[in-house]
């Protein structure tokens, strides 16, 4: 997710709610987890609200017992394909990871449209990737294609040789395929979308059904002891509100108001990737060193 979206969300939720001012800590999913993990064990919490990429990581605080269940009414808007049947987050919207691509490098046609053409050795060197260790969506990804019976440790094996480079976090994975320093990348749509809306000679190709990974960014109250739990109630009710959904809308996400609960997508089990991410991570760690 870019801040810019933050901005935006602040910039509303504090033009309907006098008085209120939303205060925010932007960074990678690892980074806010560790945060959290940090805070917690010094015996306080203080972010009131925890807004991730992938339901994967919101499952993992909802059993570490840091998420507060909260029925928001804007949630009677929202297909409960969206939301955690107990009632700890609620979907915000689809993220899906994939592979862009420089237009002024390739046409669409050329573009790879599945996961295992990229090990085609005609793209050596030409891919970039975010560290899975700095990006939730990236590692959704990583996870995801590691516990895969078609991909697995044996599919990386084959982008290491392919000589794949890891950037450091996802906004500069976008920036070098956009300054044409790779010719593809494993990207986010609406990240590039953004960008191609914005000039940069960027594309994101749609792959095969089954190989679409799409993930649901949820949204969830921590238990802190209620510091602000009526402002953070505010909040979260706001970012599932028609005006928050099209905030998300303008820069090129799909909302949950709007997606499908049928929307394509690989055979995954967010409770799996959660009980395996740590091993998955580990194997990737051990291809790429």
């Amino acid at each position: 997710m870019q801040e810019e979206i933050l901005l935006d969300i602040k910039k509303g939720v504090e033009s309907k709610n006098t008085g209120l001012t939303m205060e925010y800590y932007f960074a990678s999913t690892p980074k806010i987890l560790t945060k959290i993990a940090t805070e917690r064990q010094s015996g306080q919490i203080g972010a009131d609200i925890v807004w991730l990429c992938d339901a994967a990581d919101c499952l993992w605080l909802k059993s570490d017992g840091i998420l507060q269940k909260y029925a928001s009414p804007e949630s009677e808007s929202i297909s409960p394909a969206f939301l955690d049947p107990d009632g700890f987050f609620a979907g915000t919207a689809l993220v899906t990871v994939g592979i862009g691509y420089n237009t002024d490098e390739l046409a669409g046609n050329d573009a790879p449209k599945t996961w295992e053409e990229l090990t085609d050795r005609k793209w050596r060197g030409q891919i970039a990737m975010t560290d899975p260790g700095s990006s939730g969506s990236t590692m959704y990804a990583v996870s995801s294609l590691m516990q895969s019976e078609q991909y697995g440790p044996a599919y990386f094996k084959k982008l290491h040789d392919n000589q794949i480079t890891l950037e450091c976090n996802t906004a500069a994975t976008h920036s070098a395929v956009a300054k044409g320093d790779f010719k593809l990348g494993v990207m986010l749509s609406h990240m590039t979308e953004e960008l191609s809306a914005q000039g940069a000679h960027v594309a994101f190709q749609p792959l095969q059904e089954n190989c679409r990974i799409t993930t649901i960014s949820p949204v969830a109250l921590i238990s802190n002891g209620g510091l602000n739990e009526q402002n953070s109630r505010l909040l979260y009710d706001y970012i599932l509100s028609e005006d928050g959904q099209k905030i998300l809308t303008d820069h090129h996400m799909i909302p949950v108001r709007e997606a499908s609960p049928d929307y394509p997508r690989m055979p995954l089990d967010s409770n799996e990737l959660m009980k395996k991410s740590n091993e998955s991570i580990s194997a990737f760690d051990e291809i790429f060193g």
